[in-house]
């Protein structure tokens, strides 16, 4: 076990419940786990809230805390990360976070808005057989809706945070990704790790990992919590 705080930031549509298959694992790797439900309004305030949690749990503990964010909260965490510091972000991992440019048809912009997609169709894009039924049902049951301005800038055909993170992190970082994610492409992943200078480990195509596997399957998230146990030790000194 790393004797250090662990900060996990979820992604766009779920708070904090969406966590609940991993929280344990987690803790089983880090001394203190803190999973935070993040105010999402808009980007402005996603971003200031995400900083202030992160600052002031920091200070409450006197030292420097870890970041674990799964899709957009990876890429919450990279920001955080790049304008905290080293001061307040010992070091941050990003996982099945994306990068770059990106389309999203007027339609399918629709039928996400209204949450229009039958859920066995969405569960389908989202998790692959790894994470078992029940798990999968429980995760999808704590989906939120997200504002329409929120909705707006995420579905731009640029990810807000790509001009953003352009140079390499100032604390040791890793980025997760799968050749079979069918939300965030592998090759996303990977451009983020270059832009950040990070460490990247990458699941084959012959582990079928799918997005919300790296939370919900047992094994998966299990490799993943020991991996980043393992990376952060090997970090500086906190």
């Amino acid at each position: 076990m790393l004797h250090a705080t662990v900060i996990l930031l979820h992604g766009y549509g779920v708070r904090s419940a969406f966590w609940e298959p991993a929280h344990e694992v987690f803790e089983r790797h880090f001394e203190d786990v803190l999973v935070p439900d993040i105010e999402m309004d808009d980007l402005r305030t996603m971003l200031d809230w995400t900083a202030s949690y992160v600052t002031e749990r920091a200070g409450e503990i006197g030292k420097p805390v870890y970041l674990v964010g799964h899709s957009l909260g990876g890429a919450l965490a990279a920001v955080t990360a790049a304008q905290l510091g080293r001061s307040v972000v010992a070091g941050f991992a990003a996982i099945a976070a994306p990068y770059g440019d990106r389309h999203v048809s007027g339609f399918l912009r629709f039928l996400i808005r209204y949450r229009l997609i039958p859920g066995f169709l969405a569960r389908g894009r989202f998790f692959s057989d790894l994470t078992p039924k029940h798990v999968q049902k429980r995760m999808f049951a704590t989906a939120v809706p997200e504002t329409p301005e929120l909705q707006d800038t995420l579905f731009a055909p640029r990810f807000f945070h790509t001009d953003m993170l352009t140079a390499p992190a100032a604390q040791p970082a890793i980025v997760i990704a799968s050749a079979c994610d069918r939300v965030t492409a592998a090759a996303q992943s990977s451009a983020l790790a270059h832009a950040l200078a990070a460490s990247l480990h990458e699941f084959g195509t012959e582990r079928g990992v799918n997005h919300n596997d790296f939370i919900g399957s047992p094994e998966i998230c299990e490799e993943v919590a020991s991996l980043l146990e393992s990376f952060f030790a090997a970090g500086p000194s906190v």
